[in-house]
């Protein structure tokens, strides 16, 4: 995690068996592409706390890549913020996952981003259909 090569540390949060300690490590690294890599495969083992603070990070690409995380830990309190992120981007992530809390649904229906609200109104319309 201290290795000086970008690349390197980038491999190592992308590694199966990465410690918790090392990710935790590196979801505070200088560099965007290995914090957002933290959470691509390894983000279970993660602190909830750690991932709190990066539904903050001053990169879309890794607010866009925390959102599963803060999906399954259930923290409606920030993906509500992470909603009404100003790019869309991050806000267009919430589609990535298959459950998507119904209050989210009804925000992100409500976004300014045409291709944004029309794909939460599908949803809402596939998730009723399956009732």
């Amino acid at each position: 995690s201290q290795d000086p090569e970008r690349n390197v540390r980038h491999q190592v949060v992308l590694a199966n068996h990465c410690p918790p300690q090392v990710l935790n490590a590196l979801a505070h690294d200088p560099d965007e592409r290995v914090r957002s890599g933290t959470l691509t495969w390894n983000s279970n083992r993660l602190s909830v706390e750690i991932i709190r603070a990066m539904a903050q990070d001053p990169s879309p690409m890794v607010r866009s890549r925390v959102t599963p995380s803060l999906i399954y830990n259930k923290e409606l309190e920030l993906l509500q913020t992470l909603v009404h992120d100003p790019v869309p981007s991050v806000r267009k992530a919430f589609f990535e996952r298959q459950y998507i809390p119904v209050d989210i649904i009804r925000l992100l229906e409500q976004d300014p981003h045409p291709e944004i609200a029309q794909m939460a109104q599908q949803l809402e319309e596939w998730r009723i259909v399956q009732r």
